[in-house]
Parts: structure tokens; C-alpha cells; sequence
């Protein structure tokens, strides 16, 4: 069985996690949920408070199991023109809507063990098949969330994550469209952990990535004026889609560095192994300037654009 991926409930969630997967490809995910003590939660079983015939908490929902179980939904409003299906090319759950758009739904299986050789220690694993028709044509990084039901179809924990929808070459060139987290991490110097001498891990996480790419997109799309609206698989200021990733990243491990700093001595030598912010913040406001430069231009470059029309003899006004 494949490594999991521990993921805590939204009340209490440290450790907001990533999913990855590729268009219009299959894969098999594997997740363990636990609670906010670091343990498997048994799935197959109703949770001690379970809700009452009419629960003071919680809520119940149509699309909830019957009994125990698990889904993971996807929320967008982004339709791609196919009838009947979403941005990610899942057909629309008859009982999906939120305030965000169509609601998406997976199913998911839970591991009980039962089988030889499946595992030793199941509490929480949950099994997702993501099949290649899953996702047609639409990567992108999106919001999800994995919600635990009990019996009558109430929902009573939910689990946030990222679900990282990576550009398969086979369908969609790789000069538009969501960048890859590979390439992120090349830009970084954030290569294999074999290739870093100092390190036995990757520096930035999944999420991490995640995050400080969908951050690019929201301060262009939250910075008036509010000339052009882009989505997390639209931008298409690739180059700077990379820089601006870059600086939130350098930025964001900063912070961790300033926080973490401890100066100590042992045996006789100084130890200051985290006393890295200055050098970040400094390389990350090196590229700002660039990137604020590149961005101001563009914003009134496409401001500029929307005010100039034309008047075609015997036709209508339209701008350009």
C-alpha cells in the first residue's frame, strides 16, 4: 500500500495538506485521518457523541452516506463548456451547490484491514480511486474537502487539503496553464534531497507551494483596478507566475526562520543554524522590486487598453 497522507479535521488542522494528481490520468490516493492527538480515527464505527435522532450539531445532508463514510468533495463555479460536467470534468452531484458554485463529489473507501497483507495499523485510512476521466482538461489548484459521515447522513468532521491538479504534456502544452510544483522547486534550487548537502528534506512543502502560487493569482485579481479576473489554471504570465511564487515562498520561510531562531552553544561551538531571515527577506525583496516594476506596468497597460474605442463607419461603437 502506498504511503498515506495524515490529515487532521478543520477545527483543529496544523496541518493543512496537498493532493496531487494529474489530468486526465488515473491514481490511487491514500489518506489518514486522525484526531487531534495524532490518532487514526476508526471510520467503520459512529464516534461516541454521534448525533441524535435530532442532532444539536452537525448537519445533514442528501449526499452524506446512509451509514459511516467518507467523500471528498471539490467546490468551483467554473464550467468548461462541456454539458453536464465542471472545471475538473466531474459530473455534477444531483444534490451539489454551494455559495461558490457546483459542488463535486468523490467517494471514498475506507480500509478496514480485512484483506492479507493490506495493513497492520488501518484506523483512518481512507482509499481514493481517481479514475482519467476524473479530470478532463482542467488543471489547476483547487480547495477540497474530505468529510466524515455517520449514520442518517449527517456530517460530523471535515478535513481541508489542496487538491493539486497537475498539466499532463499528453493533452495541454506546458507554456500555459497552472505551473508544476517540479519546476517551482527547480526555480527554487529546491531540488532532490540528495542534491542538497545541508538538508535531508525538501525545504518547502507541498502546501506551502500551493499556497504561495494561488497567492499570485489572488493579489492580481484583488489589486484594482480589476481590469482582468484570472482562475489558479489561467494565469498566463507564466515567468512571472514563477517569480511570484518564489518571493511568497522566500518570504514565508523567513518568517519560519525569525520564529525558530535559537542561538545555543554545546560542547564549546555556537549553534545558529536558523539565523537565515535577513538573507531571505533579502533575496525575496531583490526580486520584489522586479516583479512590482513588471506588475504596475501591466495593470495600466491593460487599463489603457480597455479606454481606447473605435466608431466603424456605419456600425457600432466596440472597444478594442
Amino acid at each position: 500500500m502506498i504511503d498515506p497522507i495524515e490529515i487532521r479535521p478543520a477545527a483543529r488542522a496544523a496541518n493543512f495538506k496537498t493532493i496531487r494528481v494529474m489530468d486526465r490520468a488515473r491514481k490511487q490516493v491514500v489518506l489518514r485521518l486522525v484526531d487531534e492527538e495524532g490518532r487514526g480515527i476508526k471510520l467503520d464505527k459512529e464516534p461516541v457523541n454521534a448525533p441524535a435522532p435530532r442532532p444539536q450539531f452537525g448537519y445533514q445532508t442528501s449526499a452524506g452516506a446512509s451509514t459511516v463514510g467518507i467523500q471528498l468533495i471539490v467546490s468551483g463555479g467554473c464550467w468548461n463548456g462541456n454539458g453536464g460536467t465542471t472545471d475538473l470534468g466531474l459530473d455534477q452531484n444531483s444534490d451539489g451547490g454551494s455559495s461558490g458554485g457546483p459542488i463535486f463529489v468523490k467517494p471514498g473507501k475506507v480500509i478496514a484491514g480485512s484483506q492479507p497483507g493490506e495493513c497492520k495499523d488501518c484506523d483512518g485510512l481512507v482509499e481514493f480511486l481517481f479514475e482519467s476521466t476524473d479530470f478532463v482538461g482542467a488543471p489547476g489548484i483547487y480547495l477540497c474537502q474530505i468529510e466524515r459521515y455517520v449514520t442518517g447522513g449527517y456530517l460530523v468532521d471535515a478535513f481541508p487539503a489542496y487538491l493539486y491538479v497537475e498539466p499532463n504534456l499528453r493533452f495541454s502544452a506546458q507554456t500555459a496553464g497552472v505551473l508544476s510544483i517540479p519546476e517551482i522547486r527547480l526555480a527554487l534550487g529546491d531540488t532532490e534531497v540528495s542534491e542538497v548537502s545541508l538538508l535531508d528534506s525538501f525545504e518547502f512543502t507541498d502546501t506551502e507551494i500551493a499556497f504561495a502560487a494561488r497567492r499570485v493569482v489572488d493579489h492580481w485579481n484583488q489589486t484594482p483596478p480589476p481590469v482582468q479576473v484570472y482562475s489558479y489554471n489561467t494565469f498566463p504570465f507564466r515567468y512571472w507566475w514563477i517569480q511570484g511564487t518564489m518571493i511568497e515562498l522566500l518570504k514565508l520561510a523567513a518568517k519560519r526562520y525569525a520564529r525558530n531562531r535559537l542561538q545555543y552553544s554545546a560542547g564549546g561551538v555556537n549553534i545558529d543554524d536558523q539565523n537565515k531571515a535577513a538573507d531571505y527577506l533579502a533575496i525575496a525583496d531583490g526580486m520584489q522590486k522586479e516583479y512590482d516594476d513588471w506588475f504596475k506596468k501591466t495593470k495600466v497597460g491593460q487599463n489603457m487598453a480597455r479606454a481606447w474605442s473605435s466608431m466603424p463607419i456605419g456600425g457600432s461603437r466596440r472597444g478594442y
